[in-house]
């Protein structure tokens, strides 16, 4: 990989060139194993309990030089900026960041020069939710195919997120007030969003909303696997629907 601060210095570049509107993307690799920072930085940044603290103080100090650098520029004054990780951190310390749950909670926020967003937004969220969210900023009015939902626009469509967990090989999905697991047979686990680190199982019978959750689940599930069969990842168009 490239350090971060060179290559958001490159990547600020090539994005001068591009003609607008544009979509781009950049994976900062500083924060990977073996957690090393440029030797200039060796000292003078923060370091924590775990060798990711002091690249992620890099990668700040690099993300910092490229909007200083790229501030007064008009791609950058008209672009929405979103940040998120791909997955958990391999250093997590707090002992929430190691249960079911906590090991797929990421940090994802968004960012627009012009102030038009700001604020926290506290409902459960999902990396499938960027796209639609986006759309919706930008005032798209075209049918789309996404599993996720625009968060700001779509208060109709439940507020969930859900996932494949490897602790213990079952799907979850949760909102504010469950996480249900589901071996894609039957629910095999019903907890309250409460609690944290999963020490009371909810007995059965399950309340009707877990089990609306559950239905929920297995629709994605069966919309996901019948679209993959299908090769059908757009909308299609009038007159060719399926």
């Amino acid at each position: 990989g490239i350090w971060d601060e060179p290559f958001l210095g490159y990547m600020g570049e090539e994005l001068d060139r591009l003609e607008q509107p544009f979509m781009s993307t950049v994976f900062t690799v500083s924060s990977h194993h073996p957690f090393n920072v440029p030797v200039e930085y060796a000292d003078p940044l923060p370091a924590g309990p775990h060798k990711i603290h002091k690249t992620i103080a890099y990668t700040d100090v690099a993300i910092r030089r490229f909007f200083e650098d790229n501030a007064g520029k008009e791609w950058f004054r008209n672009s929405v900026f979103v940040f998120t990780a791909d997955h958990v951190s391999s250093g997590r310390v707090a002992p929430e960041t190691n249960t079911t749950l906590g090991s797929y909670r990421i940090v994802m926020f968004m960012y627009s020069p012009g102030g038009e967003l700001k604020g926290e937004y506290s409902e459960p969220v999902m990396q499938t939710d960027i796209m639609p969210t986006l759309l919706g900023l930008m005032g798209n009015d075209e049918p789309y195919f996404a599993f996720g939902r625009d968060v700001f626009n779509e208060p109709g469509r439940p507020a969930v997120v859900y996932n494949y967990s490897t602790r213990g090989l079952v799907f979850v999905i949760a909102n504010d007030d469950y996480m249900v697991q589901f071996d894609e047979k039957e629910i095999k686990t019903v907890y309250a969003r409460s609690d944290v680190f999963n020490e009371h199982p909810l007995p059965k019978p399950y309340p009707e909303e877990s089990i609306r959750l559950n239905e929920y689940l297995k629709a994605v599930i069966q919309q996901y696997y019948s679209h993959i069969e299908q090769k059908l990842y757009t909308v299609p168009p009038p007159g060719d629907e399926h």
